[in-house]
């Protein structure tokens, strides 16, 4: 018989804006908003699926906007409402998709991919179909931020993490073998020449009709949340990939970072006779910038090495 000792960690603080602090990152940003804030007042979405995941898209950024109540009034902390992107925008921007920046695959070429045999050529085939729209998208004068791939479950189905015999194109209930294209692997290396990052949706996520089957979900973890966490999730990655920008960090304690790195550069005036220094690139272990001051340098020239 062996016995083990347990213990319960204290939850993090996390930073975020104007220094607040707090364990959790949803009700953090609810009080005090994004650490680092975005740039601009919009974060313009693209979206690319078929024509029902373009609406269904639309339609779940619109309630969103609006705000979700959380799944349980009994445990607000775990489950807090989405409080919406009106007044209490918890992201202090606005998310837009336009007409202009949603383009639906054609249903035939849906069907198409969905009867094609060939696992590996039904992959890249929709690979393909989708990467055309996206490149079309960037093109237009409408470029967006960030682009979100809303897959309907009928393409799920038969492209997604399904191995393939050795000897054949038969998808076998293991799906974690590596002689199968990866869908969402290709997609991304594909879509890394855009000028825009891009969020795979499923359909079950801005549709709550909508059923994938356990073997593709492969477990049960992958249960679909409220419509309050999905809106937490999705809109926080979306506010990350479009602005770049850090919705929450942990908070350093006092006396854990005891580092700074500072870069210099030297360089000559146009006569050659005077040697100036610059300094740029300050920052501690956490990547803060922050301001060097100190007395005039000593220098000295060791050849053309100046120190």
């Amino acid at each position: 018989m062996m016995n083990f000792e347990s213990k319960i960690f204290a939850e993090p603080e996390l930073e975020f804006g104007d220094k607040y602090h707090h364990p959790d990152p949803r009700l953090g940003l609810i009080e005090a908003g994004p650490l680092q804030a975005p740039l601009g007042d919009v974060i313009k979405i693209g979206v690319v699926g078929s024509a029902k995941t373009v609406e269904d898209t639309g339609k779940f950024l619109a309630a969103a906007t609006a705000g979700f109540a959380g799944k349980s009034a009994r445990h607000p902390n775990l489950h807090p409402d989405f409080p919406g992107l009106g007044n209490a925008n918890p992201f202090n921007c606005r998310f837009e998709i336009s007409e202009e920046a949603s383009f639906a695959l054609p249903q035939g070429r849906i069907e198409k991919i969905r009867k094609e045999p060939d696992h590996k050529k039904a992959v890249e085939m929709a690979v393909d179909e989708i990467i055309t729209q996206l490149e079309t998208l960037d093109e237009s004068s409408h470029r967006p931020d960030v682009a979100i791939v809303a897959l309907p479950v009928s393409l799920i189905e038969r492209v997604w993490s399904a191995k393939v015999d050795a000897k054949s194109s038969t998808e076998t209930e293991d799906s974690s073998g590596s002689d199968a294209p990866n869908f969402r692997g290709m997609l991304k290396a594909r879509a890394m020449g855009l000028s825009f990052p891009v969020q795979i949706v499923w359909e079950d996520v801005i549709d709550d009709e909508a059923k994938i089957s356990q073997k593709v979900k492969e477990s049960k973890a992958r249960d679909i949340q409220d419509p309050a966490g999905r809106s937490w999730n999705l809109l926080t990655t979306l506010y990350y990939k479009a602005t770049g920008r850090i919705p929450w960090r942990r908070r350093a304690r006092e006396g854990e970072f005891t580092a700074c790195y500072v870069g210099i550069s030297f360089y000559r005036e146009a006569g050659g006779q005077q040697l100036f220094t610059s300094a740029a690139q300050m920052f501690d272990e956490r990547g803060r910038g922050f301001i060097l001051k100190g007395k005039r340098a000593q220098t000295e020239s060791r050849g053309r090495h100046p120190y």
